[in-house]
């Protein structure tokens, strides 16, 4: 008895390990459980307003259109308080240099040296802050003297008008040059 359960052992191995490649009728196909967790989605999320389908060149000049643009209004506006880095740019200055001689030499010196017709600038930052000096050559308008005769003798220089005013990154250089004198 003991050698037929033997051959009937072997029978069914021999069968089980069939070679033939098609499934017969009573077999069962394992198919693996579908997981139910999400997938996580994609690190990049689509850039708004691009559909992929669009040509390289359009795609480009939309990405292109993308970067960033330089904020700086160009309506004046009231400055309360200017940030100044510990240590003056040397770039700067020598932009501020640039915008004394285009636009305040013909009234202005930098030092008390020299006759001017408006006097030197190298005291301004003694008398004033350095907020008061961008709201002054950037034409925002608000009272800047300390009495009406002050305002009106003030409100004679070209950057108190709006179309001969400084940008205020003009007149961010040339607070740098004034700071440089003191």
């Amino acid at each position: 008895m003991k050698n037929i359960l033997v051959l009937l052992l072997i029978f069914g191995l021999l069968n089980a390990c069939d070679s033939d490649p098609k499934p017969s009728s009573s077999s069962v196909a394992v198919v693996p459980k579908q997981s139910t967790a999400k997938t996580p989605s994609s690190p990049n999320p689509p850039i708004p307003n691009i559909n992929s389908t669009e040509s390289p060149e359009a795609l480009k000049h939309k990405i292109q259109n993308l970067k960033p643009t330089n904020h700086t209004p160009t309506e004046p506006y009231y400055v309360k308080k200017v940030n100044l880095s510990p240590e003056l740019s040397p770039v700067m200055i020598a932009k501020g240099k640039e915008t004394f001689e285009n636009n305040c030499k013909a009234c202005h010196t930098l030092t008390g040296n020299a006759p001017s017709k408006a006097g030197s600038l190298d005291k301004v930052l003694k008398k004033h802050t350095p907020a008061w000096f961008i709201n002054m050559t950037t034409a925002v308008q608000t009272k800047l003297g300390a009495n009406s005769a002050e305002d009106a003798r003030l409100n004679k220089c070209p950057t108190r008008k709006y179309e001969t005013r400084l940008s205020f990154i003009d007149s961010r250089d040339f607070l740098e040059l004034l700071l440089s004198l003191e």
